[in-house]
């Protein structure tokens, strides 16, 4: 069993004439729900159109969509009982809303590893039904998927599917609202020769379409428990409004490996870190040798697309951390105008101060959030009334 709960945070700034400090307080976790076996995921967003943002869930072990109406600002100050979307999501992984039929309420998108299937369900609640649709596969292709992105990749004023999955990058466009009125078929934007991959999606180079950054890990056995780690970095233009109806790969960004280690975990997040109104890259890199975390790293990729170099920068070194980075979110915590970063590690939630525009032009050490067992989801999102 898992538990689904909120934290609440509260801000003290204080100034000196040397420096200033940010101590950022939270609140212990409050309980949503129990009822969620094996959650591995949660987004928060407007479901029910009252202005708040609910909470959505996916559970692996009892194959459960959900979600927990907010009613923080009404009588019972509290989020309501969970209301099963559906549990036709045989091991479900990760659940995301956007309006993807154009009625302007979210819709509800499920990933499921053991059926192999992205499906959507049609939100209701505001009609006579009051409830959400039945399950509308989308595909049941994505073998060992991992992810699922929603935003408009064709440029056509509706929201499309992206997906990681089966060593592929794939996106299947939005036709809700065209003759066939459904999902299009798979579309591959790009196929790895056996690698692990991660993937981002943003306009990085701010032509008002969203482009695609990857990173993409090979390994090669050395001896016990020890493998030889290629990484590579790069990005692929979005042409599918253009000539070209496709993605066009740009660059390689870098290239690198690491040797005698037994695993390693490289995420990627979009970010305006140095406030230029482009959007950069923080990858975080945790390193493993015989299952023992060795070494944890964050770095910048700078966006200089519509500079002169007109390429990514190299990484930079920005921290090296003591804690195993995972689940990586960007938020503004500490209320001063930039985003931090806010991450779990299998024993704790942590949260790091973005300095960059600071002195000391880093992100500051790991500031500790709560202490609890592996934590496979965190989402952060302001859900309390003014």
């Amino acid at each position: 069993m898992k538990t689904i709960s909120w934290i609440a945070c509260s801000l003290i700034l204080l100034l000196t004439t040397a420096a200033h400090t940010t101590t950022v307080t939270f609140s212990s976790p409050m309980e949503i729900t129990t009822s969620a076996s094996l959650a591995q995921s949660v987004f928060a967003i407007d479901l029910d159109g009252d202005g708040d943002p609910d909470i959505l869930s996916a559970s692996y072990d009892d194959n459960k969509i959900a979600w927990y109406e907010n009613r923080l600002n009404q009588a019972e100050q509290d989020f309501g009982s969970q209301q099963v979307i559906t549990t036709s999501t045989i091991g479900a992984r990760s659940v995301c809303a956007a309006d993807l039929d154009g009625d302007a309420d979210a819709d509800v998108i499920s990933l499921s590893e053991n059926d192999f299937s992205i499906a959507w369900y049609e939100n209701r609640l505001n009609q006579t039904t009051h409830d959400f649709g039945p399950q509308q596969v989308i595909t049941i292709s994505t073998k060992y998927a991992l992810l699922i992105y929603v935003l408009d990749l064709d440029s056509d004023g509706d929201d499309d599917v992206l997906s990681l999955f089966s060593n592929q990058i794939a996106w299947f466009e939005n036709r809700l609202n065209q003759a066939e009125m459904d999902f299009g078929p798979l579309q591959t934007i790009y196929s790895s020769s056996g690698g692990n991959l991660s993937v981002s999606a943003k306009d990085f180079d701010d032509d008002g379409d969203a482009d695609i950054f990857y990173s993409e890990m090979s390994s090669t056995y050395i001896d016990f428990n020890a493998y030889s780690w290629h990484i590579t970095i790069g990005w692929l233009e979005n042409k599918t409004n253009q000539t070209e109806h496709n993605f066009e790969w740009r660059e390689i960004i870098e290239s690198f490996y690491h040797s005698d280690l037994s695993d390693v975990f490289l995420t990627l997040l979009p970010m305006d870190v140095d406030e230029d109104g482009d959007w950069d890259i923080l990858s975080f890199e945790a390193l493993y040798f015989s299952s023992i975390n060795i070494s944890n790293t964050i770095a910048l990729y700078e966006n200089r697309l519509n500079q002169v170099e007109q390429h990514f920068n190299s990484h930079k070194s920005i921290t090296t951390s003591t804690i195993a980075l995972h689940g990586i979110k960007a938020a503004d915590i500490d209320s001063d105008g930039d985003e931090d970063v806010l991450c779990q590690s299998p024993n704790q939630r942590v949260w790091y101060e973005n300095r960059l525009n600071q002195t000391e032009q880093d992100f500051g050490p790991p500031q500790n959030i709560i202490a609890d067992n592996y934590t496979r989801s965190i989402y952060p999102v302001d859900i309390e009334p003014i």
